[in-house]
């Protein structure tokens, strides 16, 4: 099998090539969602293929570098198992980007498939299997209750001895639907076990140690489903002149347009995401689902909070909580005369950046687009990294390099081994240096009417004692309340974060202690010209 357009829904599993299967590997290693297509495995019997006794077998395979993804299809290849039995299981839990890899007309289709409208004289909940039904997938330690329980309704159990299971929803099948206080919005609950998706497209309910709600208000702990004629409503269709001529568009976002709308009263920035010259829609789709799972894995005080996404349209949308100071790169600008910022609010932006990407890191994600168009500002101008479509979770769980054959992010931004396809922390390091430029400067990321047109080189120039550059000539005109010593420490740790060896450069841990010593030294000097 050398081509991915060659595999159907008979192709057993065996005959997929390396390629594929390294592939799926890269999909499913990150944040062991293996683990989610093994317990959904089952022999004729109904009985599970695999023990708890496998999975510490292929936990260990991790710690010798090795793909626990490939072993596990490389035994289940040793099986009749299809691809389509394969892409099942994966839709099932949600994993439709590995699934698209495979077939991507049926990964399409689901997304064109509907939830029931809701709650119907005759659409109860889930019954107990009747005679030759099918059973909700993967084993079960308590019986799993449908979302959003009704008076009366019935519990879903798990498999019965004899009974054949059931990767995912079929055609024909009918969905239980959850509560609805709005015909047009559904949230997304938390259910204990394993996920039963309600809509076949990218849903995603929260985190299990994340509180569920059981109304249609957006927040941190479920997400919205949102139908696109919905957004098309809040948006003035989509309007494309600015806010600032009555229209909805915010500006350009990772691989679409944002627009603003309002949501219960509550102001919400809505992303479309468009197909690109060099994207396609598949490419897309991945794109979103990308982001979706890594808000739905990683939440904190500097990361954008997603409130609801929208998959029944060709235009997949997703929802964030509106930012009224839009990007770090516009405020720098002052766009739209907002005022410039002062030395101490953009250290604390610094700060508050180097907090997200400490914590993206400590938990095994790269960003690979870190910017400051992708950082954006609250009212109160606190932080939130954006974009996670480019995102990357590495396999191994460690601080670890990858590689990969589609170069990606920004180029003014991107480090040197990131222009060789490496995936490493350490790029996100070098992008946060460009970042640190910026604030410390106010000038943009490249220039084509400044030479050198790259922000990242003009510190050679600041170096070179035969230029004329200084680093106080350097400072944001702009910004006041600076002083030297604090500048020159700044701009030290920024160089230091553009170096071209990446093993020379600091980790994050390093870069927010030394910016969070800024801060102190600022908020120290203006005790004392208090005290004085």
């Amino acid at each position: 099998m050398n081509a991915a357009s060659s595999i159907t829904s008979t192709t057993y599993i065996r005959r997929l090539d390396y390629g594929t299967l390294r592939k799926l590997s890269d999909f499913l290693d990150p944040q062991d969602a293996w683990k989610q297509v093994l317990v959904s495995i089952r022999r004729p019997s109904g009985e599970p293929r695999y023990s708890q006794l496998h999975v510490r077998r292929y936990e260990g395979l991790v710690a010798q570098g090795r793909s626990p993804t490939l072993e596990l299809l490389n035994d289940l290849g040793t099986t009749n198992c299809t691809v389509g039995e394969l892409v099942e299981i994966l839709k099932s839990h949600i994993l439709l980007a590995p699934a698209s890899l495979l077939l991507p007309e049926a990964v399409k289709e689901c997304s064109r498939q509907q939830d029931c409208p809701g709650p119907q004289t005759a659409d109860r909940v889930c019954p107990g299997p009747q005679t030759a039904d099918r059973v909700c997938p993967g084993p079960q330690t308590a019986d799993r209750v449908c979302p959003g329980p009704q008076t009366d309704d019935r519990v879903c159990p798990g498999p019965q001895p004899g009974d054949r299971v059931c990767p995912g929803p079929q055609p024909g099948d009918r969905v239980c639907p959850g509560p609805q206080t709005d015909d047009t919005t559904r949230v997304l609950e938390t259910v204990t076990g394993l996920s039963h998706p309600m809509c076949p497209a990218a849903l995603h309910s929260a985190p299990p140690n994340i509180p569920s709600v059981d109304h249609d208000e957006p927040s941190n702990s479920a997400y919205l489903t949102l139908p696109y004629e919905k957004l098309v409503k809040i948006t003035g269709n989509f309007d494309e002149r600015p806010l600032s001529d009555g229209g909805s568009r915010l500006g350009e976002g990772g691989f679409g347009t944002v627009y603003k709308g309002f949501i219960r009263d509550r102001p919400v920035a809505v992303k479309r995401l468009n197909a690109m010259e060099d994207i396609s829609l598949d490419e897309l789709r991945m794109q979103y689902d990308q982001e979706i799972q890594t808000l739905r894995t990683l939440q904190h005080e500097n990361l954008v909070d997603l409130v609801g996404f929208s998959c029944d349209s060709q235009h997949p949308c997703l929802v964030y909580a509106y930012m009224a100071n839009g990007s770090l790169l516009d405020r720098l600008a002052c766009l739209d005369e907002s005022p410039p910022l002062c030395w101490r609010r953009r250290c604390l932006i610094a700060v508050g950046t180097a907090r997200g990407l400490d914590y993206l890191h400590s938990n095994h994600h790269i960003h690979r687009d870190i910017k400051s168009g992708n950082i954006l500002l609250n009212e109160d101008l606190v932080p939130k990294i954006s974009d996670f479509g480019l995102t990357r979770a590495s396999a191994k769980r460690t601080s670890t390099t990858m590689m990969t054959q589609r170069i990606v992010g920004t180029r003014a931004y991107m480090a040197p081994e990131a222009l060789r396809g490496e995936i490493t922390p350490k790029s996100d390091i070098f992008s946060f240096g460009v970042v640190l430029l910026e604030i410390l400067s106010g000038l943009g990321p490249v220039d084509e009417k400044r030479e050198p047109q790259f922000l990242m080189e003009l510190r050679y120039d600041i170096e070179d004692e035969d230029e004329d550059l200084t680093l106080e000539d350097f400072v944001d005109e702009k910004m006041r309340d600076w002083e030297l010593v604090q500048v020159e420490g700044f701009y030290s740790l920024a160089c230091s974060c553009l170096h071209d060896r990446k093993a020379r450069r600091p980790d994050v841990t390093k870069v927010l202690k030394e910016l969070e010593e800024v801060v102190k030294s600022i908020l120290l000097e203006r005790q004392v010209k208090d005290e004085a």
